[in-house]
């Protein structure tokens, strides 16, 4: 509920919110996260009006129908958030504008909160394209200096921005994302992939250098060299910078171990998870990782890099070696896959670990900071009138 420390309005207190990210087809990261906390938020109980912004017409389903909220459907074939959501910002102000996975529009005449995932970039710039890395620079910059208060998915990326930014810590606000662990619990789709191997090793996400797909493929490599043969399964659509990383499978002579089956749906990636003997995430850098609360959920063990913010979301539910070390990777695999017992410790770690993340949590931890910057407007506002 709304603190009454606001003051009363005649006028309903309209939240804004960038709903462009939830309507991508092909959703990863940063996407099901602003689909899962704009779900969070209309739920939530709020007197805000909830003013959704789309770029392209959302399913009907695709939010709980309420009075609170309203949609706004503006239809562009280019530059739509600095063209025709700054246009509708400045005709049809909201009270304040919420952006989950995006970018303030250049011209943004009311106060904003904006969550910041990823500062990946900035530790591996060589690992973008030049375009790529150039906007993220900007964006990232742009929203850093824009926003009325910045929120964090995690400590890390909280201390990035405060390093590369000299950001003020107080104008940045840790909330870790949701997480929904019942899809996960149900395998009753074993059959989906059935052209798999009846056991592999598991790695979700976006094909590219920064997730550290390289550094695994040299760990496999080690293990067959030590009579382990072992197959490799990568799910993920495909990135950017990876015919390294193909040409690499073919020099290591393991393209009879290394299956790609491309983007998978979020619906069947519960059956490819829990058919999996591990999960392995070797990333260079994370702004949070989903892919270990979604194996643990399916309770499939989890190993991950030190990289980021992982160590802080896996806590002692994971096996954590150091990112770029094949070697410790390796054997990582190998203890997993030879002991029972670590096996079934790190599955009941798991299950109770992604279980503490809750996407009303999550909601309601932002809709504070939402309110606290309207208070902080309208303070302003006040001591500004004579």
């Amino acid at each position: 509920m709304m603190s009454s420390s606001l003051p009363n309005l005649q006028k309903q207190l309209v939240v804004g919110v960038d709903a462009s990210r939830s309507t991508v087809p092909q959703k990863t990261g940063t996407e099901n996260y602003s689909l899962q906390m704009i779900n969070a938020l209309v739920r939530s109980k709020t007197k805000y009006l909830w003013r959704l912004y789309y770029r392209d017409k959302p399913c009907p389903t695709l939010y709980r129908t309420s009075s609170l909220v309203e949609s706004k459907v503006m239809a562009s074939p280019f530059t739509w958030t600095h063209l025709r959501l700054s246009g509708e910002l400045t005709f049809n102000p909201p009270d304040l504008l919420f952006v989950p996975a995006h970018v303030i529009p250049i011209y943004c005449p009311v106060p904003s909160v904006v969550t910041v995932h990823d500062l990946g970039f900035m530790h591996y710039p060589k690992m973008h394209p030049p375009i790529q890395l150039a906007y993220l620079r900007w964006s990232t910059k742009h929203n850093v200096n824009r926003a009325s208060h910045l929120i964090a998915d995690s400590e890390a990326t909280k201390q990035d921005i405060i390093d590369y930014y000299h950001t003020d810590p107080s104008k940045i606000t840790v909330v870790h994302p949701g997480f929904d662990s019942e899809p996960y619990e149900s395998t009753d789709n074993k059959n989906v992939f059935p052209n798999l191997p009846d056991s592999y090793i598991l790695h979700v996400g976006t094909l590219h250098p920064r997730k550290g797909l390289s550094v695994l493929i040299k760990a496999i490599a080690r293990l067959r060299d030590r009579n382990i043969n072992l197959s490799l399964v990568c799910a993920g659509r495909e990135g950017w910078m990876t015919s390294s990383i193909r040409r690499q499978i073919i020099d290591l002579g393991l393209e009879h171990m290394i299956h790609f089956v491309g983007f998978v749906p979020q619906k069947h990636l519960p059956a490819l998870y829990s058919r999996a003997k591990l999960t392995v995430l070797p990333s260079l850098y994370e702004g949070f990782g989903y892919t270990t609360l979604e194996s643990m959920a399916a309770a499939t063990p989890v190993i991950c890099t030190n990289a980021g913010s992982l160590p802080e979301v896996v806590g002692d539910a994971a096996l954590i070696v150091p990112a770029n070390d094949s070697g410790s990777l390796a054997n990582a695999i190998n203890t997993i896959l030879a002991n029972n017992d670590l096996r079934k410790r790190l599955t009941t770690a798991g299950l109770k670990r992604c279980a503490m993340f809750s996407w009303d949590s999550t909601a309601n931890q932002t809709i504070a900071i939402i309110e606290q910057t309207l208070i902080a407007k309208t303070s302003h506002v006040s001591n500004k009138q004579p």
